[in-house]
């Protein structure tokens, strides 16, 4: 079976000629499987309960609204959210991510629970290439509500061109619709945080795309890069490496490094500066008593 299509091949070997792997790719075939065997660890626990704690004024802002979940893993995150909105109607839900398997398995939990108090429908969506108004506008002119786009669990945080995917996003909205956002923040707890991705669940499901065609030749390490503020992930090539693949060769030498991941740890101003700067203002923000997770409710502005 097919994992990649003919677009993704591209980008992951253009991505490997500049020494990086994206992230989102390592999200398809066997990689969504893996990605949800460690996809409860602390931090995201941490984020759920804040999401939890925080559902009854998130809700009462919101009101009725389309609940439009990006990169929805396997959509527990909102169930608390769900719970209070389904209070007073049936809701929409709105699923879009890379990968079938999530939207399976996010549907499946959704169904689940709610039963038929929620409609749920699923998109597969890449939102890293470009806004998505095409689809949200359907949405809207099909319901006749506004819509609650969800990106939480540091999903802008693990992506380089964070103002672009804002800009996606935005773009994709109008001025009653809300984007409901999720990031780590700045603590003393870095050390804590690069043990809890030092497990064989997280290394196995960053080298999933490498581990097709190199499997063996490397390593993965963990750094914090003060410069950046970013965890990043690297693998370290072992041996020189020539890999034939798609009818690319590609050759890296021993001791050469690829960034496969990073985590980016924001402080508020920075992120009340990259909003304002991608045309949102903040209606309400929620963290966490240690100061490590942050949920921001936000709505475009006009420019």
């Amino acid at each position: 079976m097919k994992v990649l299509s003919e677009k993704q091949i591209s980008e992951f070997v253009t991505a490997l000629k500049r020494k990086e792997i994206p992230l989102k790719l390592e999200y398809l075939g066997a990689g969504a499987r893996r990605y949800l065997a460690f996809g409860k660890i602390g931090m995201y626990q941490t984020e759920a309960m804040l999401i939890k704690n925080n559902s009854d004024p998130i809700a009462s802002t919101i009101n009725d609204v389309n609940v439009v979940y990006t990169g929805c893993g396997d959509g527990y995150k909102i169930f608390p959210l769900v719970q209070k909105l389904i209070k007073n109607n049936k809701i929409n839900i709105f699923l879009l991510d890379i990968s079938k398997y999530m939207l399976d398995a996010a549907k499946r939990n959704l169904t689940h629970i709610f039963k038929k108090k929620v409609n749920v429908r699923t998109y597969l969506l890449d939102f890293e290439s470009g806004n998505f108004a095409p689809l949200t506008r359907t949405i809207k002119r099909i319901t006749g509500k506004n819509n609650l786009l969800v990106l939480i669990g540091n999903t802008l945080g693990n992506l380089s061109e964070r103002k672009r995917i804002l800009t996606n996003f935005r773009e994709s909205m109008t001025l009653s619709d809300y984007l409901m956002l999720g990031l780590h923040l700045r603590s003393n707890t870095i050390v804590d945080r690069i043990k809890a991705f030092t497990t064989k669940n997280v290394f196995d499901f960053v080298e999933t795309r490498l581990n097709e065609i190199a499997k063996t030749t490397f390593y993965t390490k963990i750094y914090w890069n003060q410069n950046t503020r970013n965890i990043e992930f690297r693998v370290i090539f072992k041996k020189d490496v020539r890999i034939d693949y798609k009818g690319e060769e590609l050759k890296f030498r021993k001791g050469c490094s690829l960034l496969i991941n990073t985590v980016h740890l924001f402080s508020l101003g920075e992120i009340y500066s990259l909003l304002n700067d991608s045309g949102f203002k903040v209606i309400k923000k929620f963290t966490d008593k240690n100061q490590e997770e942050i949920i921001l409710l936000c709505q475009p502005i006009s420019l």
